[in-house]
C-alpha cells in the first residue's frame, strides 16, 4: 500500500509485504506440485492462477514500466510503477478496485432510498459443488434475487413490482476456506413500473431461509448434482446451515456509509493487515475470525487460488430495478451515460479509467495527494509513460534503481505429507 507520511505520497513497495514474498518464493512451486497434492480436493490447476501470480508479482515494480511525475516549479520528480489491475487478489489493486466501484455504484445504481445488506450462506455439504462447477455461483445469486423478489411481491400483492439488488459473491470464509456465499445491497422495498418505490418492513429471515433453500434445492437437483434423499437428510437435521441476515442497513442520505457497504461486499479475498509470513521457518500464519491459524506457504497459496476468478467470471450482478436492462432503459430517457465504469467491465476500458482518475483514489484511500510536490508543494503532473524495455532500463541504471531478482530461494524444509479430510460427505460428479 502507498505510506503517507506527513501527507507526503510515498509509492508503494510491494516486495516488502509479507504476501508478495510468499508469491514469490512459492507461487511456481505450487503449480509443479499442484497436480499430486492438490488437485483430488480442490481440482484442476488453473491457468488463470499462473498469470495472476506473475502479473501481481511485476506490479508496483519499476522495471515493467512507469509514469513520471514532475513538479514544474522546483522541477523535483518521481517514476511511478504501474499496477497489474487484477482482480480479487493484488490487495492494493483491488483497493483502487473498490474505490471505483463503490463510487460509480452510489452514484449511477443505488437510488436515493433505504437499503439493507443480506447474506446468503450455504450448509457445508453443498458448497464442494460450487468448487468445481463455478458456474453454479451465478445460479445461487439468481435464487437468492428470486426469493427476495417473491417475498416484496406477496407482500405488496403485485407481481409488477420489483426491487433493486447488486449481488456480490464471495468465495472466502474468514480463515481463506472454500466458503461461497452471498452479500447483496438490496432496497428496503420495491419499485412499481411506473418507478414509484414502496418502502417495506424488515422481511423474516426465517422465511427467507425457507424459501432460498428449496430454490438451491431445486437448483442442484436439476443440475443433477444432489438427491432427494439428501435434501430429506439436511432438512431433517436440526440446523440445515442454510443462514441469512439481513439486520445491516443504510439511509438514503448516509453517502459514506453506502460507500463503505459498497467497499465491502467486493473486499479481496486476502488481507495483509492479517497475514504473517515467516520466511526462515517456512509458515505462513493467518488471524481468522476466532484465531490465528499457521499454514504450509503451498497450502495457504493452494487456498488463495481457489479465490482467483476465471478470465470472464462475473462476481457482480445486478437485478430487478438495478438490472442492466432497467438502468439501460432508464439511462437513456433520464441519465447521461456513467464516466466510471462498474468493476466487471472490460479490461482494457477500466484501466484507462483508473489511470486517469488514478492521483483522486489515491487521495480517497489514502487521504495524501500524490500529485502535490513534497519539496515545495505545488502541484506536479505526469509527464511521460515509459513501456519501452530499453528505455525503462537506461534510466533506471542511470538513476541506480535498476534491480533485478536475485535473491536466493527460501529453504525447503522436508514437507509433511498431509491428509486431506473431505469438506463433505457429497459424491462429486466425474
Amino acid at each position: 500500500m502507498a505510506e503517507a507520511l506527513q501527507g507526503v505520497y510515498r509509492p508503494r513497495r510491494p516486495q516488502t509485504t509479507s504476501f508478495y514474498q510468499l508469491v514469490e518464493d512459492h507461487g511456481e512451486r505450487l503449480k509443479n506440485v499442484y497436480p499430486d497434492r492438490y488437485e483430488r480436493q480442490f481440482g484442476y490447476y488453473r491457468t488463470v492462477t499462473e498469470e495472476v501470480f506473475f502479473k501481481y508479482l511485476d506490479c508496483g515494480t519499476l522495471r515493467h514500466g512507469f509514469a513520471r511525475i514532475r513538479c514544474d516549479q522546483c522541477h523535483n520528480e518521481y517514476l511511478l510503477a504501474f499496477s497489474c489491475k487484477t482482480r480479487s487478489f493484488c490487495p492494493s489493486c483491488h483497493a483502487k478496485r473498490s474505490a471505483v466501484f463503490s463510487e460509480w455504484v452510489c452514484d449511477e445504481v443505488m437510488e436515493p432510498v433505504t437499503h439493507r445488506h443480506y447474506v446468503f450462506s450455504i450448509p457445508k455439504i453443498l458448497r464442494i459443488y460450487f468448487r468445481y462447477n463455478r458456474k453454479l455461483l451465478g445460479c445461487l445469486s439468481r435464487c437468492a434475487y428470486e426469493t427476495v423478489k417473491e417475498m416484496m411481491q406477496a407482500a405488496m400483492g403485485d407481481n409488477a413490482a420489483v426491487p433493486g439488488m447488486i449481488a456480490a459473491i464471495q468465495t472466502f470464509g474468514s480463515d481463506i476456506d472454500w466458503h461461497p456465499h452471498l452479500h447483496c445491497l438490496v432496497t428496503n422495498g420495491a419499485f412499481t413500473p411506473d418507478g414509484t418505490f414502496h418502502a417495506m418492513e424488515i422481511l423474516s429471515p426465517s422465511v427467507i431461509r425457507e424459501i432460498f433453500q428449496h430454490k438451491v434445492f431445486r437448483m442442484l437437483l436439476k443440475e443433477g448434482l444432489i438427491t432427494e434423499e439428501r435434501v430429506r437428510l439436511i432438512l431433517s437435521w436440526r440446523h440445515t446451515g442454510f443462514h441469512i441476515h439481513n439486520e445491516g442497513k443504510v439511509v438514503a442520505n448516509d453517502t459514506e456509509g453506502r460507500e463503505r457497504l459498497a467497499r465491502y461486499i467486493i473486499r479481496p479475498p486476502v488481507s495483509l493487515e492479517r497475514l504473517m509470513y515467516d520466511r526462515k521457518n517456512q509458515q505462513v500464519f493467518y488471524q481468522g475470525k476466532d484465531q490465528t491459524s499457521a499454514y504450509h506457504p503451498l497450502d495457504f497459496l493452494a487456498y488463495v487460488s481457489l479465490h482467483i476468478p476465471d478470465k470472464g467470471e462475473q462476481l457482480l450482478r445486478y437485478y430487478g430495478w438495478y438490472s442492466n436492462k432497467s438502468r439501460g432503459l432508464r439511462k437513456k430517457d433520464k441519465r447521461s451515460p456513467s464516466l466510471i465504469p462498474p468493476v466487471e467491465e472490460d479490461l482494457t476500458h477500466y484501466q484507462k479509467q483508473c489511470r486517469s482518475a488514478w492521483a483522486r483514489l489515491i487521495r480517497k484511500i489514502y487521504e495524501v495527494d500524490p500529485l502535490v510536490c513534497p519539496q515545495c508543494q505545488h502541484p506536479m503532473r505526469v509527464i511521460a509513460f515509459i513501456e519501452d524495455d530499453s528505455t525503462i532500463q537506461k534510466i533506471l541504471k542511470s538513476l541506480g534503481l535498476w534491480e533485478t531478482r536475485s535473491h536466493s530461494p527460501p529453504p525447503s524444509p522436508i514437507y509433511e505429507e498431509i491428509v486431506y479430510v473431505d469438506e463433505s460427505s457429497a459424491s462429486v460428479p466425474a
